[in-house]
């Protein structure tokens, strides 16, 4: 069966499914019977929710007749699909004539001379035969879904608008006051009579996490989930403890974490990371150094993600020892740091001109294989002039550029700045440079590197 079909009978059955139509899904499950059906659940869902259950049944129906008729091997779908079709719903199985043919009979396809008549070859008699088939297995679906118990039109009616309002959920992402557009979407649901469910909190918790000052409507969210005894999942805790890290509210992370544990549900790697990052913004190094050992201690193994947050929350607090000795763990557990993870650990001893650990990162990072980027270079060069080492920090500037990578408009006027103190001892470098950043702002790029 084609992938086309595949997508088909998939559709099918979770529009069933979705609907209410549990006889129908349950079929039509049983008819197909393909073995890579639900990898396609997933990309089918916008398709199934622009559909009617009666459009894709029937379209389910003529589809997989279609192949079963054919000289195809299709995985669980019989070859005379009608006749193996349930037999409560009045479509029986036509068995052929026990009577034996007299002399009299006539078959009405032959001549005379035994060759079949104009117009009525075998051909047209197997199409007459598929035809009057699917027609009937038009029916029998036609039937199935009046038959089901509990499938009104206002409830499916209900069903779509639950999953409009999710999409409208979603949407508020986009949107500068997403937080309070999502508030707003609830709202409206509860108005009309439909009852928000996990998801449609979780899109919303979601929308929060995406927005710097979102936490508050997050936790609101929470709490609402709590009074209508909706039970947060791990998507739900893991959008709030993402918006109140986004917030730097380390401390109403950690208590989501704890809180999400206590109401049975296993934080993962991501949640923990969520949390790790909560710390990193909040600047408390040893609270995320604290919390990566909780990790280990439950099981769970901290991934590069992970360390980098933590080395992260030691380069904003200066902390180079710290966070030298995470890029040890890293390679004691056998965890290969990234270029963001190195260039953490590049800043955590810039932030203090330790120009000499700086350089020994980024030479231990191209050892590895990982090439360092503009930030990379930007922050060593940053170290090298807080260290005085004007010589080393144009050296780097050559490096970088010979990497074919652009110092942007900070690291120049850094440069600059710090060799204009040394009188006119690098008077012609400062020229070139002053130079250089010209031609760079007059090409529009200004981008600007952040030494934290």
């Amino acid at each position: 069966m084609c992938s086309k079909s595949v997508c088909l009978c998939v559709a099918a059955v979770t529009l069933a499914a979705a609907e209410s139509q549990v006889a129908s899904a349950s079929h039509l499950i049983d008819t197909t019977n393909h073995a890579d059906w639900a990898t396609w659940s997933l990309s089918l869902l916008d398709a199934i929710s622009s559909c009617s259950v009666e459009f894709t049944l029937l379209v389910f129906g003529a589809v997989v007749y279609r192949f079963s008729t054919a000289k195809i091997c299709v995985p669980g779908v019989k070859r005379k699909l009608v006749p193996s079709l349930p037999q409560q719903h009045g479509l029986q199985k036509r068995e052929p004539s026990t009577r034996a043919a007299g002399a009299g009979d006539k078959d009405p396809s032959v001549t005379r001379g035994g060759r079949p008549a104009a117009g009525e070859n075998k051909n047209d008699k197997e199409d007459m035969k598929e035809n009057h088939q699917l027609t009937q297995y038009k029916k029998l679906l036609a039937r199935t879904i009046c038959d089901q118990e509990g499938s009104t039109k206002d409830e499916r009616r209900g069903a779509q608008q639950l999953a409009r309002y999710t999409k409208l959920i979603n949407d508020c992402s986009v949107l500068g006051d997403g937080p309070a557009q999502a508030w707003s979407k609830i709202r409206e649901m509860r108005e009309l009579g439909l009852v928000p469910n996990v998801i449609h909190y979780g899109a919303a918790i979601g929308v929060c996490a995406r927005n710097e000052s979102g936490y508050k409507v997050a936790l609101d969210f929470l709490d609402e989930m709590r009074q209508l005894n909706v039970k947060p999942d791990e998507v739900c805790y893991n959008a709030a403890i993402t918006a109140c890290g986004r917030a730097g509210q380390c401390d109403l992370s950690l208590r989501l974490l704890h809180e999400m544990e206590g109401n049975g549900l296993k934080a993962g790697v991501i949640t923990y990371n969520a949390a790790l990052d909560a710390y990193a913004k909040a600047k408390q190094d040893e609270k995320a150094r604290e919390l990566l050992k909780e990790m280990r201690s439950v099981g769970l193994a901290p991934s590069v993600t992970s360390y980098g947050s933590v080395i992260n929350a030691c380069a904003k607090t200066g902390n180079w020892h710290g966070a030298t000795e995470l890029l040890q763990e890293m390679e004691t557990y056998g965890i290969v740091p990234n270029v963001t993870t190195f260039g953490a650990a590049i800043n955590a001893c810039a932030k203090v001109g330790n120009f000499k650990e700086s350089l020994r990162i980024l030479r231990a990072m191209q050892l590895r294989g990982v090439k360092p980027n503009q930030i990379c270079y930007s922050t060593a060069i940053n170290s090298c002039l807080k260290g005085n080492q004007c010589d080393t920090a144009i050296d780097l500037l050559t490096e970088m550029k010979g990497a074919r990578l652009q110092p942007d408009d900070v690291t120049y006027h850094v440069l600059i700045r710090e060799l204009k103190k040394k009188n006119d001892q690098y008077k012609d470098v400062v020229s070139v440079l002053q130079t250089e950043r010209g031609a760079l702002r007059c090409q529009g790029n200004t981008s600007k590197t952040s030494f934290r």
